[in-house]
């Protein structure tokens, strides 16, 4: 058992369809999140507080490095308008900001190094990511199968120029 103290409580996490599906699940004031194995890393799983508009995501929570962005982890937070994500964190999931439909731009470091398929489908008001590494290295953290169902066309601005998605 771990046990927490300031601002964070520990709780039970359960997952969208009632399973609890971690091995230890906290939440600071503005995320919940999941430690990893090592216990001195975490994984963002979710917004605490719906109502944030504009969200930096820190690479590091309540003394535990920050790793990743989970699958599902602000799908439906229909207020955010704009995320940054400090350097550090390596990978962003599955759906991880579904039907964010007032998300318009979003900051990624060159540190993440994957972002899963569909990461933001039905983010219709997405205009711009900007990604703190080159066109090549933005091509490459991408997978094959990368889209983006309900989304608008964007533009990706690199360090090196900037593609039309």
């Amino acid at each position: 058992i771990l046990f927490f103290s300031g601002l964070v409580t520990a709780h039970i996490n359960k997952d969208k369809w009632g399973l609890d599906n971690s091995k230890s699940n906290s939440e600071s004031a503005l995320f919940y999140y999941n430690l990893n194995e090592d216990e001195l890393t975490c994984t963002i799983a979710g917004l605490h507080d719906l109502s944030y508009t504009d969200l930096v995501i820190e690479s590091e929570i309540d003394g535990y490095k920050v790793t990743g962005i989970e699958e599902w982890a602000f799908s439906g937070c229909f207020n955010i308008t704009s995320v940054v994500i400090e350097d550090g964190i390596k990978e962003i999931g599955y759906c991880a900001f579904y039907q964010c439909y007032s998300l318009e731009s979003i900051t990624i470091p060159s540190s993440v190094t994957y972002i899963e398929s569909d990461t933001f489908n039905y983010c219709s008001s997405l205009e711009s990511i900007n990604f703190d590494g080159t066109i090549e290295e933005w091509q490459s953290i991408l997978p094959d199968d990368w889209y983006n169902n309900g989304t608008n066309n964007f533009t990706v601005y690199c360090t090196d120029g900037a593609i039309n998605q």
